[in-house]
């Protein structure tokens, strides 16, 4: 059986799994809040800077977990994320 070619990653395709996730008490995701920064891709590593307002925000963790999980859901498992968002 033949392996089937991994499709190739672009901004594009994390920014579109990233407005899925909508920043907690708010209409608005993290994407339309300018949020998510320094995209990079090396392969089936995605690495991106998430922007607060505060560093104190209640929110980091269940931001940074959210867009994990949305960033797999959206690209698959196989993709490498876990501690690869710099809080910011």
């Amino acid at each position: 059986m033949a392996d089937i070619p991994r499709k190739l990653i672009v901004p594009k395709d994390v920014t579109d799994a990233l407005r899925t996730v909508k920043y907690p008490g708010s209409d608005e995701d993290v994407v339309q809040l300018e949020m998510p920064q320094e995209i990079r891709i090396a392969g089936q590593r995605i690495s991106f800077s998430l922007v607060f307002q505060k560093s104190n925000d209640p929110n980091i963790e269940a931001l940074v977990v959210a867009c994990e999980a949305a960033i797999k859901k959206y690209l698959g498992e196989q993709v490498e994320i876990e501690d690869n968002i710099a809080v910011k």
